[in-house]
């Protein structure tokens, strides 16, 4: 599932396009014999998110402002841990064999952990060392941000139909 949108960080511009790619793998306990489920699994996360920015005006990167020229094009991935566990809480079962079409209904977390972001840049400073350090600054703190967010909120519908 692609998303594109722009967004601001820290005086930069970007266009970001998210991609979310999961394969997700649950056991489900129905604690009272009806309907609603305990869910717990893993996923396969390639979720990944990817930023370009293309600047008009001098910036800061790390402690020192640089030219559109001096910086060039700003890029930023963040990619995720690839495997992740996942809890949650549904309601439907996609296994009853006394109901043809049944509907799920679930909430859960995928627990991610922290991301791992990475910022390059092909301007003509690209090859100085105090601008690689005042890259690394920018991607640092950048990472301090993306650390809040080691959790991921899953909802997720669906419709099951019981062949046999």
């Amino acid at each position: 599932l692609p998303l594109s949108t722009d967004g601001d960080a820290d005086e930069v511009d970007y266009d970001v396009e998210l991609n979310f790619a999961n394969a997700l793998a649950t056991l489900d306990w129905h604690p009272f014999n009806n309907n609603f489920r305990i869910s717990a699994g893993f996923a396969l996360n390639n979720n990944e998110l990817e930023m370009i920015g293309d600047l008009n005006e001098d910036t800061e990167i790390g402690d020192q402002k640089y030219s559109p020229s001096e910086i060039g094009r700003l890029k930023g991935t963040a990619t995720f841990d690839e495997y992740a566990p996942y809890l949650g809480i549904g309601f439907g079962n996609a296994v009853a064999d006394d109901v043809d079409l049944t509907f799920s209904f679930d909430l859960g977390l995928l627990f991610q952990g922290s991301a791992d972001i990475d910022l390059t840049a092909n301007g003509t400073a690209s090859g100085d060392p105090v601008f690689q350090a005042n890259l690394r600054k920018e991607e640092k703190d950048a990472q301090d941000v993306a650390d809040d967010f080691k959790i991921y909120p899953v909802i997720s519908f669906g419709i099951c139909y019981y062949f046999w």
